[in-house]
């Protein structure tokens, strides 16, 4: 009996530990080091892990859930760049996901957000947001969706930091940059991303930018969200494949952004319909991509924006996301690159 109390001890003590080296690996890097060179955890829609509102707390449990763990838990296991997706709700925003509202608004989202970098000061946190207008869909009315973005950015005060090309580690230390997909002002509070692609071919994402008040940078930008075709996943992974390849030699690196999207839906057998999005449909998806990326990154990955991000198991499939998770994490600290691919 005293051995298994001791065997029980030291499983808990290790777990304890995972968490503080995952929570504190931003420590470990050069203060010098450009952000954009680094391999970055992210989560797609992260707030879905939060749970939904009210009445849409059924359906998108069903349909719309990408992530097992709330957002502070996400940074708690090293998650640093969070896709939050805000749409006017009332007199407030919220974050949704398509036409649901998920639990958190948008000011309370970037808060723990900032309450996380407060008891981490060495991290930093990259937000990637964009106008869920699908709201409209829901019979939420958008008019004042820019004005109130503006004026939540202003209130969250100086945990925020301007964009500008060749930011570092120790710039951004302690700080949150908000990158946006949909303008809301003349002058944005972090920088803007425009041409945005989500298509399945290498070519077309080259077109797209970081920009702020003192200039802009290339972004590469993999979003291939649907792979519930036949060969799509095959596509997926090759897409995947060329992102990590020309992420990690290309001499551009210090100079450009990555984001490569483990993420997408594939096709969940029990689907009220082919190609209906389930949150089953996530987790199949996150089986192939997640244990793709743990394999293969080796190093400069950028954002890689994950689905169940921080766990490896989810209603009972194998989603690999704590796994992967914690090679986008190593991949920063790895000198070789002889990794297979």
């Amino acid at each position: 009996m005293k051995k298994l109390r001791y065997l029980a001890t030291l499983a808990l003590v290790a777990v304890a530990a995972s968490h503080v080296l995952a929570a504190d690996w931003m420590t470990r890097l050069s203060p010098d080091t450009r952000v954009c060179s680094l391999s970055i955890p992210g989560t797609h829609d992260a707030a879905t892990g939060n749970g939904f509102e009210g009445i849409d707390s059924v359906v998108g449990e069903r349909y719309a859930r990408t992530q097992e763990l709330d957002l502070s838990q996400q940074f708690a296991a090293g998650v640093r760049a969070f896709d939050l997706r805000p749409a006017q709700c009332g007199n407030e925003l919220r974050i949704f996901h398509g036409t649901l509202a998920t639990r958190l608004s948008y000011a309370h989202a970037l808060r723990l957000l900032a309450d996380s970098l407060k008891a981490n000061p060495a991290s930093l946190v990259v937000v990637v947001q964009r106008h869920e207008d699908d709201a409209k869909g829901a019979g939420y009315d958008q008019s004042r969706w820019a004005q109130l973005v503006d004026s939540t950015l202003h209130e969250l005060g100086p945990v925020l930091i301007d964009y500008r090309p060749g930011l570092t580690v120790g710039e951004m230390r302690g700080h949150i940059l908000v990158l946006s997909r949909d303008r809301y002002g003349q002058v944005p509070r972090g920088g803007y991303i425009d041409n945005w692609d989500d298509g399945g071919s290498w070519n077309a994402p080259q077109g797209a930018r970081v920009t702020g008040v003192q200039g802009g940078e290339r972004l590469y930008v993999q979003d291939y969200y649907n792979t519930t075709m036949e060969g799509a996943m095959t596509t997926k992974l090759d897409l995947m494949r060329q992102f990590l390849v020309h992420a990690a030699t290309t001499p551009l690196r210090g100079s450009m952004w990555v984001v490569n999207h483990c993420s997408a839906f594939t096709r969940d057998p029990e689907a009220p319909l082919p190609g209906n999005t389930t949150s089953n449909g996530y987790r199949l998806n996150a089986a192939s991509t997640n244990a793709y990326m743990a394999r293969c990154v080796v190093a400069h990955a950028g954002l890689v924006m994950m689905d169940y991000a921080g766990v490896d198991a989810s209603n009972g499939i194998k989603v690999m996301g704590k796994t992967a998770l914690q090679a986008v994490i190593e991949s920063n600290f790895t000198a070789s690159n002889d990794k297979k691919r």
